[in-house]
């Protein structure tokens, strides 16, 4: 099974799990923030997986689809940071949803592996999300609100 069909695998067995996705934002392996990793290093020899939460820490509902397709990997170029596009593909049969985070909710996204082609070079890197405060999805959060921790990436 190639990399693009396993991940497809995870993807559908994650999206049968959506139910699960919305935890407390108490977990304690994330770094604070909206948007976060894991941890802030990963290695790509070892096919680390970087897994993502997104917590709304405000005191209102906001909205984003699930899976997002509005999600984009961004790539430090000295003082710059490039887009690399939507870190999630090959997902064509995934209709979005609204997902709803109530204060204090979370929502997990599909973890991304170092073997993932936007991460197979070492770097320093963050996720965007596209997150709104209204339910038509009109209304962008500002970018510190949907903007994840830095991490990096390394051999």
């Amino acid at each position: 099974m190639n990399l693009r069909s396993r991940t497809l695998v995870a993807y559908i067995a994650a999206l049968a799990g959506v139910g699960l996705a919305c935890r407390s934002a108490t977990d304690a392996a994330y770094p604070q923030g909206p948007i976060a990793t894991d941890r802030p290093l990963y290695h790509i020899t070892t096919g680390d997986v970087v897994h993502v939460r997104l917590v709304n820490r405000g005191p209102e509902l906001i909205y984003t689809e699930f899976p997002s397709f509005n999600v984009s990997l961004q790539k430090q170029s000295g003082l710059a940071w490039v887009d690399l596009g939507a870190f999630w593909y090959g997902i064509l049969a995934v209709v979005p949803r609204l997902a709803v985070l109530a204060p204090g909710d979370t929502l997990h996204s599909i973890p991304l592996s170092t073997l993932s082609s936007g991460l197979r070079a070492p770097g320093r890197y963050r996720f965007v999300y596209t997150v709104y405060s209204d339910s038509a999805l009109h209304q962008l959060l500002p970018l510190d609100a949907r903007v994840s921790n830095v991490f990096e990436v390394v051999y």
